[in-house]
């Protein structure tokens, strides 16, 4: 029996009722509504040079898994004899790498490299660990899938960096456009749904980062009660074009790709552009 079928089995030993719903708790840090709910706040709310260098490796890591998980289409462990597996509507796509494991350690990876915090380190390198060990006891990742995501999201930080501050300090926006160009012309080699959806939020991302930076410009900084208005109004339009278009759109990965971008063009730039017309954000950072 191979080494990872063995492994899997004998962490599934430890397996209960309690550790099943805990685990299941646990993944769900990997999944995309929680970046959603989270990177929103931050950069409409909160900080947004830093959420931008958070959406970069985000989104970039996105689209790089998806790329991957097309290029080494692996089988996943589901179905294989000895292991069980758990919440599995989560398990889309091939197996290598994990994008559970990879979308949550870039997220990680990248906090600790802006805010240098001792406690959210290690809070960070936890949850890392945490959802790694989940998609094994759930039975849908192998160890390999786990590994290589921790390494790719280590490279992908490091890169979306040297991205952001060519953007960020010298105005140079041809590192995103050549991202641009080379994941536009990918659509047409890697034609799975999961794929596209990785695409969309990334040039969803790349052009909203645009948009905003050159036409809206907006203070993510306010008074309290502003806030909170601003985060309720952006969250809502979000769900309209979100789930609206979901509604209306025909069931096609091409349709999938505008439903995501259009999310993602709204949370950067429409929402932003919103609270200015509004009077909820001010023009620039000063």
């Amino acid at each position: 029996m191979p080494f990872e079928i063995k492994l899997i089995i004998w962490i599934q030993t430890f397996s209960s009722p309690f550790l099943d719903h805990l685990f299941e708790a646990i993944t769900v840090l990997g999944e995309s509504y929680t970046y959603i709910v989270l990177l929103s706040l931050i950069y409409w709310c909160i900080d947004k040079v830093n959420s931008r260098r958070l959406l970069i490796a985000v989104t970039l890591s996105v689209a790089i898994n998806g790329m991957l998980k097309e290029i080494f289409n692996a089988a996943r462990p589901i179905g294989v004899e000895g292991i069980r597996s758990l919440r599995i509507h989560t398990a889309i796509g091939a197996s290598f790498p994990s994008g559970h494991t990879q979308t949550l350690a870039t997220f990680v990876f990248s906090m600790m490299r802006i805010y240098k915090d001792k406690m959210m380190t290690i809070l960070g390198l936890f949850l890392v660990v945490a959802v790694a060990i989940s998609r094994l006891y759930l039975g849908v990742h192998w160890p390999k899938d786990v590994i290589a995501a921790v390494i790719v999201a280590m490279v992908i930080v490091k890169s979306s960096e040297w991205i952001h501050e060519r953007a960020y300090r010298y105005s140079d926006f041809l590192p995103y456009f050549i991202i641009l160009a080379i994941a536009s012309a990918s659509l047409f080699a890697f034609k799975t749904e999961s794929y596209y959806k990785g695409v969309a939020i990334l040039l969803g991302y790349i052009i909203g980062y645009w948009v905003e930076e050159n036409f809206v410009n907006f203070d993510a900084r306010g008074p309290l009660d502003r806030q909170i208005i601003k985060y309720i109004i952006g969250m809502t339009g979000l769900l309209i074009v979100f789930v609206g278009l979901k509604m209306i759109l025909p069931e096609a990965p091409s349709m999938s790709f505008i439903r995501y971008f259009a999310t993602l063009l709204w949370a950067t730039a429409g929402a932003p552009a919103l609270f200015v017309a509004l009077r909820l954000s001010n023009h620039r950072i000063f």
